[in-house]
């Protein structure tokens, strides 16, 4: 992403930056499951996650989140697992969908 936006990073910074990032994202998703357990769920939603986030002081994350559980499917030549694709109604989607209030 920095090289893109035209910044050199040494593999000493990049490897900084990602211990940084895995970080930021573990004590996320602790302070997701802490929301969830604290509703008496076992699924984590989106809105777990984006409240752990403001907790942080972190804007919150901007997109469609579905109810639905992903199905994945196993990649015979290794552990790879990936997401089945399904077929949407993208206007039926658009018109159901709520907007969070931040992301208006």
């Amino acid at each position: 992403m920095a090289e893109s936006a035209g910044v050199e990073l040494s593999d000493e910074v990049a490897a900084l930056l990602a211990e940084d990032v895995c970080y930021r994202l573990r004590e996320a998703t602790q302070n997701s499951s802490q929301f969830l357990k604290h509703t008496r769920r076992r699924r984590l939603t989106v809105e777990d996650f984006n409240r752990a986030l403001r907790w942080s002081n972190v804007e919150a994350v901007c997109g469609c989140g579905s109810q639905d559980s992903l199905p994945f499917r196993p990649l015979r030549e290794g552990d790879l697992f990936f997401p089945e694709d399904r077929e949407v109604n993208l206007v039926e989607l658009a018109l159901a969908t709520n907007i969070p209030k931040g992301c208006a």
